[in-house]
């Protein structure tokens, strides 16, 4: 490729080469194409950008159609409660007071005897106690024993070892109720308490029992707290809307999506903790976008791209070009 280049003039085009005039003798001679020369060894800014703008949008898209969690059968109010041992209990279940809330916090008490007539006037139908229950009783430590606001006084069980599961206290309320937090005295230590225990609901289609809820690390002789965790309350885009299960109590799912015409960026799922905390990392990107702004996006972006490589082109690759040692 040193000789003279074939007679097409003084600046023909040969495949990959082109041929022209260079060095001192003014002979032509073939010499590769910018299109040869040596580029950059990079993925295009733009393709990356455009790409990462089209994952998140399709992740968020994604997000739409999943399905969302909802309240469940374990979350209906129901009009019969009960705590259940989990642990053996060597000699006899002893609960001194037991209390049922309609809240998480435990402020709103529904276990609540009337002690009058005007008293029971007073409470709502649904929440009025109409009985208490239990596997059974040893002698007069009845069940009642167990809601007369008296830690001193207590309801023992029937059995005296008691496996789990064996020993039971419920409350049959007037009508359905919801039960997210309760609060339980266990008298005495050891033999007479259980570790854990659970908190279930009667289902009355399938004349069945079913936990909601699970409490360890129980004492006797003290006040231990078996509650429900709310989750915080989660920002939401703008032109966007959020489907938490669970009905918001931990354990629970926070899905993300956008309404119309609108794509998602950022993570389109968020995990709530033990601790009530959402796992929301990604969180300040989370964003409905438009169609008209990834437009604009995007077209802003490649216009870079392409002024970067022109640029590049017009700055390195033709003064190479020019200077560059013939072939």
């Amino acid at each position: 490729a040193v000789g003279s280049c074939p007679r097409l003039g003084s600046a023909a085009d040969h495949g990959a080469w082109r041929c022209g005039s260079s060095g001192a003798d003014g002979k032509q001679r073939f010499r590769p194409m910018p299109s040869q020369l040596a580029a950059p060894s990079r993925l295009p800014t733009g393709a990356v950008l455009v790409a990462l703008v089209l994952l998140f949008g399709f992740c968020g898209v994604a997000g739409q159609t999943s399905e969302s969690g909802s309240l469940g059968a374990f979350f209906d109010p129901s009009m019969r409660w009960r705590v259940i041992n989990d642990d053996t209990v060597l000699a006899g279940w002893a609960v001194g007071e037991l209390r049922f809330y309609a809240d998480p916090g435990c402020s709103d008490e529904l276990t609540i005897v009337p002690s009058s007539d005007s008293d029971a006037t007073a409470e709502t139908s649904d929440r009025q106690v109409q009985a208490f229950e239990a596997s059974g009783s040893h002698l007069d430590a009845v069940p009642d024993r167990a809601f007369d606001k008296q830690t001193w006084t207590e309801w023992r069980s029937g059995c005296y070892l008691c496996e789990p599961g064996e020993a039971w206290l419920a409350v049959q309320f007037a009508g359905p109720v919801s039960v997210y937090c309760m609060e339980i005295w266990q008298r005495g230590k050891g033999d007479y308490r259980t570790a854990s225990l659970g908190l279930e609901r009667w289902e009355a289609t399938t004349s069945s029992w079913q936990r909601v809820l699970t409490g360890s690390g129980l004492e006797g002789s003290r006040w231990d707290k078996v509650q429900f965790v709310k989750c915080e309350e989660l920002e939401v885009p703008e032109h966007g809307r959020v489907e938490v299960s669970n009905g918001g109590f931990y354990p629970s799912e926070a899905k993300f999506s956008c309404g119309g015409a609108h794509i998602l960026s950022g993570f389109s799922t968020s995990s709530c903790d033990a601790s009530g905390k959402w796992s929301d990392f990604g969180a300040s990107a989370r964003r409905c976008w438009t169609l008209m702004e990834i437009l604009i996006f995007v077209s802003t972006v490649i216009a870079i791209e392409i002024l970067l490589f022109g640029s590049y082109y017009y700055c390195v690759m033709v003064p190479r070009d020019a200077t560059g040692p013939p072939l």
